[in-house]
């Protein structure tokens, strides 16, 4: 299912949507569906501590994890991105039950993608990240980085993707070590996310 969204002035909304409609119009097999689906998805898109917790909950019970990396990259290559990363997860990650993604923030030269997983955790708690999460990242970082995507997109590199950041940023990444060590000599903000420890 593709979820379309218009923000912004009403002129600019609706020219937007009617150009939606006509694309969609070609491809006879596209059905539009009820626009409840849209209202759910926005009704469930922030998460107050009644639904963390609940998740908590949820993991514990039934011992299974879900997350999410998000990459980038333009449209000639994002769609072989999301197959080689996916096909390497199958192969190459212990106990993932589901894998897929979603794209939400799309631009005339690329877009973004949000690989979606589950997987069921057989180890002690304190050894899930590096089993399944640090594994996870690796495969999906390789991919996108091999086709020259980009391991960040609008969320930043974080901890979770720091060990491919002189990969991202290759000949580049000294310019962004010396801004960093200027701006934070003591290096206090976002400790080890740009400058691995």
């Amino acid at each position: 299912m593709l979820l379309f969204m218009a923000e912004g002035p009403a002129g600019i909304v609706k020219a937007t949507i009617e150009g939606i409609e006509q694309i969609v119009k070609a491809f006879p097999e596209c059905k539009p569906v009820d626009a409840h689906h849209l209202e759910e998805w926005f009704a469930d898109l922030n998460w107050g501590p009644d639904k963390i917790a609940n998740e908590r909950k949820e993991i514990v019970a039934t011992k299974t994890m879900g997350r999410t990396t998000e990459v980038s990259a333009d449209w000639s290559t994002i769609c072989d991105i999301y197959e080689n990363a996916l096909r390497r997860l199958r192969v190459d990650v212990p106990d993932i039950t589901v894998a897929g993604g979603h794209s939400s923030h799309s631009y005339i030269n690329g877009t973004n993608m949000y690989f979606i997983y589950y997987y069921n955790v057989n180890c002690p708690p304190d050894q899930e990240v590096d089993k399944y999460r640090t594994e996870i990242n690796r495969v999906i970082c390789e991919e996108t980085l091999k086709l020259g995507g980009s391991v960040v997109h609008h969320h930043g590199m974080g901890k979770a993707r720091t060990p491919w950041i002189r990969e991202e940023y290759d000949s580049s990444y000294y310019i962004l070590e010396r801004l960093k060590r200027a701006f934070d000599p003591n290096d206090v903000m976002n400790k080890g996310c740009i400058i691995p420890d």
